[in-house]
């Protein structure tokens, strides 16, 4: 069974279990101890300790030690099960340290100290992204890391939570507006990419073909040089640019007591839901009306996720009828619908899982609707671009011939189709109903 060290007591416990040192848990064998789980998050959690968390750490044992039981938990169990008490009738985080990782971070940008839990959230995603970023010193091969790996996700996480904050703290815009300028920066490179897989899988003309394949350089050399400009850890003092301005600013900022910000945090995810519903969206304009529906969707996901625990799922909560079965569909148990645990949280934000899981497929489903029309319409601007078509609909006359006719109607009668289910059943704004509620 999985095994989380949730905190200095349980760390302190595993030690004692184990019958080893801190020094001596950074090279433990896992496979040669008597309890193999327990030593590999010994040793993980161990090697991410700042100096100032190991000094509180000895400390610790120093006091006593843990309470020789190690906390644990399933994979994918119930977080409503608390593994510590709710502190000062849930005015305050379960855990007063800041996670390794985060301690990590602050030990590298802001000197060695602790920062609030809603400050926390951010930073756990800022240190991802330093560790990612920080991995590969060559910049052209930093690009491959970056479009190989997960590194958009976290992005995503981080310009999402400085998006939730952009209201209450006038740092966090200039923090989003810096990782919105690296995920549209890799998402220009990728959307290239299909583009041109596209154009040659309908046999584009040459040209088409060579300018496209000018784009998806041109796009390559714009992360690179965004890297290297804002991404990447300078010589001087390990630090990337973008990540130390983010620090420097919310760093500073007043943040709001742990309720006082839950309370900011629910009213603005309802305030936005709200917006989106009010909102009337075009299925027959693909980027103004089909992508910006799918773009306001996605906001919500990425929102919960980037929270980092302080929303959770509640499968009893079905307020609409039609969406309860999806809780049985594979995507209610995929990396999706998967979020973090509330381990360091007092009274999570709990909402419908059904309606969540809603709102993912159809966020998904308009994903690959996009993905569908967007590079016929790229192909559609080559035309017109390269002069080979003096208009528009001129253009979109001559690359139907080579997709066939029927790929754009289907599109947008599918779409259509979707947002009016959406509508139907008020997912939107019973989803902020349940936001307010939870």
């Amino acid at each position: 069974m999985p095994v989380t060290l949730a905190t200095h007591a349980d760390i302190a416990a595993a030690l004692k279990k184990l019958g080893t040192t801190l020094d001596s848990a950074k090279t433990l064998e896992p496979a040669r101890t008597a309890d193999p789980e327990l030593a590999k998050a010994l040793k993980d959690v161990v090697k991410e300790l700042s100096a100032g968390e190991r000094k509180r750490l000895e400390a610790t044992i120093g006091g006593g030690g843990g309470t020789g039981q190690v906390q644990t938990r399933t994979a994918g169990a119930s977080q409503v099960t608390a593994r510590l008490p709710t502190k000062h009738d849930g005015k305050a985080p379960r855990i007063d340290a800041n996670t390794p990782a985060v301690a990590v971070f602050l030990q590298r940008y802001d000197g060695d100290h602790k920062v609030p839990r809603p400050l926390e959230r951010v930073l756990v995603h800022a240190a991802k992204l330093h560790d990612v970023l920080a991995s590969e010193p060559d910049p052209k091969k930093l690009v491959d890391v970056v479009m190989n790996g997960d590194l958009r996700r976290y992005v995503f996480l981080l310009e999402g939570i400085t998006k939730l904050y952009e209201k209450q703290y006038p740092d966090a815009k200039g923090a989003y507006e810096s990782a919105k300028q690296l995920e549209d920066t890799l998402g220009a490179l990728s959307m290239h990419r299909s583009n041109l897989a596209y154009a040659r899988h309908i046999n584009a003309p040459a040209d088409v073909l060579a300018y496209m394949e000018k784009c998806e350089v041109k796009a390559r050399n714009d992360i690179e040089a965004l890297l290297v400009e804002q991404w990447m850890p300078r010589k001087k003092d390990g630090q990337i640019p973008a990540l130390r301005e983010l620090m420097k600013g919310l760093g500073d900022a007043k943040w709001d007591g742990y309720v006082d910000d839950k309370k900011y945090v629910r009213d603005e995810m309802v305030r936005r839901l709200e917006k989106v519903a009010s909102t009337d969206f075009d299925m027959h304009d693909l980027q103004g009306g089909m992508h910006e529906l799918r773009r306001q969707l996605r906001w919500f996901p990425i929102f919960t996720e980037s929270l980092n625990g302080l929303v959770q799922l509640d499968d009893k909560k079905n307020p609409v009828a039609a969406y309860e079965p999806l809780l049985q569909v594979t995507l209610a148990t995929s990396k999706y619908v998967t979020l973090p645990d509330d381990s360091r949280e007092a009274g999570a934000i709990r909402i419908s899982k059904s309606l969540y899981v809603a709102l993912m497929q159809a966020t998904l489903d308009l994903g690959g609707l996009k993905d569908a029309g967007e590079p016929f319409e790229a192909v559609v601007n080559a035309y017109v671009a390269l002069k080979k078509a003096k208009t528009p609909e001129e253009a979109q006359q001559k690359v139907t011939a080579l997709a066939g006719p029927r790929l754009m109607n289907d599109v947008h009668t599918a779409a259509d189709k979707l947002y009016a289910d959406m509508k139907k059943h008020k997912l939107v704004e019973k989803l902020a109903d349940s936001v307010k509620r939870g």
